[in-house]
């Protein structure tokens, strides 16, 4: 199937993306700029950069549909003086506990710990299929997983650290608890947590931002 943009279709988005956003370097146009490169700026631009605060040109944005990628889609915000002072203590020690428990190992169930029970002389042996039943992949609960949010609540504890410090710890304690798993480019999991996670925190006073460092209150 044919591409619905040309060359200079994606020239014009990644001109109008230039100007909206200010890369430092800019994306490259002209003579020197491929489709393929400017098609990989492109995605990465929307996927890890662009925010519902960005304006975009109609054409860019059609572009964005044309390529299967998806706009940001705004977040709720939050109004602290709808929120009672009772409330915010609460999710406050509610988010302090979720930090201090790190990356503990979830306690075992009773299906992960089989009791040993000896069998009577009168008593019949377990059932082979049932013994199976048990030990099977439905029968045992998955490890909780550690999610990048985790992550970035582990990176946050302890001293003050920049914006940078927190989201470098965040992308090495997510990559050792899932080393299966490709790790996102630094500068995007620091522009989450400027643009998403941290906000919230210092809006409802969970978090201290002191000459350009970030500490839990």
């Amino acid at each position: 199937m044919a591409k619905k943009w040309t060359k200079a279709t994606l020239e014009e988005a990644s001109k109008d993306f230039n100007t909206v956003i200010g890369f430092d370097p800019p994306i490259v146009t002209g003579k020197e700029a491929t489709m393929a490169q400017m098609e990989k700026d492109i995605t990465d631009i929307v996927t890890n950069h662009l925010t519902v605060d960005d304006q975009m040109s109609e054409k860019t944005i059609e572009l964005i549909k044309w390529m299967g990628l998806k706009m940001p889609v705004a977040e709720e915000k939050i109004e602290t003086k709808s929120i009672p002072e009772e409330v915010k203590e609460e999710v406050k020690e509610e988010v302090k506990e979720e930090i201090e428990k790190g990356i503990e190992e979830p306690e075992k169930t009773a299906e992960e710990t089989p009791i040993k029970t000896p069998v009577k002389a009168n008593e019949k042996a377990v059932d082979k299929e049932e013994t199976k039943k048990t030990k099977g992949s439905k029968g045992i609960q998955k490890k909780a997983k550690y999610t990048r949010a985790q992550a970035f609540c582990d990176a946050l504890a302890g001293k003050q650290k920049t914006l940078i410090e927190i989201a470098e710890k965040a992308m090495k304690l997510h990559g050792d608890a899932n080393p299966s798993k490709k790790q996102r480019q630094i500068d995007s999991i620091e522009w989450d947590i400027k643009g998403h996670y941290m906000p919230p925190l210092i809006i409802l006073g969970f978090v201290i931002l002191k000459d350009k460092k970030y500490s839990l209150k």
